[in-house]
């Protein structure tokens, strides 16, 4: 039996949209159709659903039997025509437009991978329903009367005309600029908004032309640019979101498109705005970063002079050990009298503090006896910091600084002398860490 190749068709729907949009265009009817898309794959679905179930069935019923149309199976497809003639659709027209529904479903049977039995199966019976079908479109249509005919056309007329009202109403209420197009770019309909932007009559011009848009065919260009891919173009002066919108997603027998412009001139400003900070900002940032290079490199040159510099140190202090301090250790290990050690031991002394403090003049015995906490809190004092600021500094209450400042004192023989602890400090030269 064919129901397998009968209920494939159902799921077919954008195959047979393409096969019967041919035949409607190779007979002349797509131009005259008033159906929309959706009404296409309904009707589809209304012509192939008896079809299936009697298929499903095992069944074929007898032409006779189809056209009493007992259980009413026939009724959605007579009521699509009935539409058509309420809307001015003769009924030769009307079955034409039918039987060009009923070749696209033969063909799609025809070029399947089936059996050829089994699509020969499939097609009597597709053909089987269409003739009923035809048969009661044309009883139908011929048996309603000529008054009856007219009353639905005028109610047809008027419920165009308020639709009709409604559109235009919607469509100028809108403050983007709408434009209808043909499949040759040029421009049906304009709604207020675009009249009024453009200033003239818009009817008959070219949709290129008139945006300024070059080197794109117009079904490159609006396959390009549809709902998910705006294009932003510039026209006098301000700048628009173009989309691209098929009728033919609507309408079979449309091949235009409805233009859209959203103007987003406010968003573009802002966008050159920012652009422009942040041109501004990464310049003066690569200044900074040049600035930045130039210190390192002058750090880079002060390091290495210091460190040239502590070599020379290192060398001095080596001369001064071995040309002063490692002499003296001996006359000491030989000397018997205490004061002749004592004398050289002072010598030794005199040349560890120079080299202690870098062989100044000015340093204190005293200093040497600091432990290392104290040490930090008599920079901190030479630097001028009060007591309270060196507590904080180093996380220690105010009671601790000031016990190491009398142990400081104390140390260095301030003690009892009415002397200023930050000016002994500075005059003793600077306390390296």
């Amino acid at each position: 039996m064919p129901y397998a190749i009968l209920s494939g068709l159902d799921r077919r729907v954008e195959d047979f949209l393409e096969r019967w949009t041919a035949n409607m265009s190779d007979a002349g009817f797509l131009e005259s159709t008033t159906a929309k898309r959706e009404d296409c794959i309904l009707s589809f679905h209304w012509f192939l659903a008896p079809i299936i179930r009697s298929a499903e069935n095992g069944n074929l019923p007898s032409f006779g039997e189809l056209i009493a149309n007992e259980d009413n199976w026939a009724d959605n497809i007579i009521q699509t025509s009935r539409r058509h003639r309420s809307r001015g659709i003769t009924g030769d027209m009307f079955v034409g437009c039918f039987k060009t529904l009923v070749h696209a479903v033969l063909e799609m049977v025809e070029q399947g991978d089936e059996p050829c039995e089994q699509k020969k199966e499939a097609a009597r019976f597709i053909q089987r329903w269409a003739d009923a079908f035809e048969t009661l479109i044309v009883q139908d249509w011929t048996t309603r009367s000529g008054k009856e005919g007219d009353r639905y056309l005028d109610q047809a007329n008027r419920q165009l005309t308020l639709e009709k009202c409604k559109y235009e109403n919607v469509i100028n209420s809108i403050s983007e600029l709408v434009l209808t197009i043909d499949g040759k770019g040029q421009v049906l309909e304009a709604n207020r908004s675009a009249l009024r932007y453009f200033q003239k009559d818009l009817s008959g011009l070219s949709i290129m032309e008139l945006l300024g848009l070059k080197g794109e065919s117009l079904k490159v260009l609006c396959s390009d640019h549809s709902t998910d891919a705006p294009l932003e173009i510039s026209v006098k002066d301000m700048h628009f979101q173009c989309i691209f919108a098929p009728l033919n997603n609507v309408s079979l027998a449309s091949d235009g498109y409805i233009v859209v412009l959203k103007d987003v001139t406010a968003l573009v400003k802002q966008s050159e705005i920012l652009e422009t900070i942040v041109v501004k900002r990464t310049s003066d940032l690569l200044k900074k970063t040049s600035q930045l290079e130039e210190m390192n490199i002058t750090l880079r040159t002060v390091m290495k002079s210091v460190d040239k510099e502590r070599e020379e140190f290192q060398e001095r202090i080596g001369d001064v050990i071995r040309s002063t301090l490692l002499p003296a250790l001996d006359p000491v290990r030989k000397a018997a009298a205490s004061d002749i050690r004592n004398s050289y031991l002072d010598i030794i002394e005199n040349q560890l503090l120079k080299l202690a403090r870098g062989g100044g003049q000015n340093n204190h015995a005293g200093l040497l006896k600091l432990t290392p906490m104290e040490m930090k809190v008599s920079r901190f004092i030479q630097a001028g910091s009060s007591t309270k600021e060196i507590a904080e500094a180093l996380n220690l209450s105010v009671v601790t600084i000031q016990t190491h400042r009398r142990n400081i004192r104390k140390k260095l023989g301030l003690q009892n002398r009415n002397v200023n602890l930050t000016t002994f400090l500075n005059q003793s030269g600077p306390l390296e860490p």
